[in-house]
């Protein structure tokens, strides 16, 4: 898998780190707006497969405290680099999700675009080792419209849909708070249906429907308050 995620991320070579948060920002607002919901002021959030640290240092800069984590060294050396430039109460570590033990849980910990790599008894595994970590499990994955319009990814992974990744969380003794879409669909049809449907009711087809590029399911476990 490893080798893998190298050959994804060398797509994206020679474009400046800026530009790439930049993209990232925009495609992913819905997802960090929903999750400010959960993070009460000064909350401690872990990343779960912080990558180059862009969803990171956007929490990081309205003064939460985050800690991303990842396997690949040049991903978080990187981040750390940036973090530092940008004097933002993040840090990075190489680590491993299974085995990662911090000193004390998180209020809320996430994933974006992990999940779906693994077969569905690891991703059970995944939510579990999640709730240890943090009162708040969140976990956002691609759909098969992902799968459909974008290039295709380097490591293999499984299309999700809210009723899948819900039943995930349900089989690691997770109670589900939220379910929603992420990214509109890119294709005529998509701003088309925009453009005659309300707004309510086109949010109604991304949440539970999958209408859109990823869906995210948040969670607790079912001893949380």
């Amino acid at each position: 898998m490893e080798e893998g995620w190298r050959k994804y991320h060398t797509r994206w070579e020679g474009e400046h780190w800026f530009a790439r948060a930049i993209e990232h920002m925009e495609f992913y607002t819905v997802f960090h707006r929903k999750l400010r919901d959960y993070l009460p002021p000064g909350s401690s959030i872990l990343d779960i497969g912080s990558g180059k640290g862009y969803s990171a240092f956007y929490f990081a800069s309205l003064g939460y405290h985050v800690t991303g984590i990842d396997t690949d060294p040049v991903s978080v050396n990187e981040a750390s680099a940036w973090a530092e430039r940008l004097g933002l109460p993040a840090c990075f570590l190489v680590a491993d999700t299974f085995s990662f033990r911090p000193e004390k849980p998180f209020r809320l910990s996430y994933s974006m675009g992990l999940i779906e790599h693994f077969p569905p008894p690891e991703q059970v595994r995944l939510l579990s080792t999640q709730v240890a970590l943090s009162e708040v499990v969140v976990a956002l994955a691609p759909t098969s419209h992902s799968e459909r319009t974008l290039p295709p990814c380097t490591v293999p992974w499984i299309p999700q849909t809210s009723g899948s990744l819900r039943k995930t969380f349900a089989r690691a003794n997770l109670s589900i708070v939220d379910t929603f879409g992420v990214g509109d669909v890119f294709s005529t049809w998509d701003c088309r249906l925009k453009s005659v449907l309300p707004h309510r009711l086109f949010a109604y087809l991304q949440n539970h429907f999958s209408y859109a590029m990823g869906v995210a399911v948040v969670g607790r476990g079912i001893a949380a308050p």
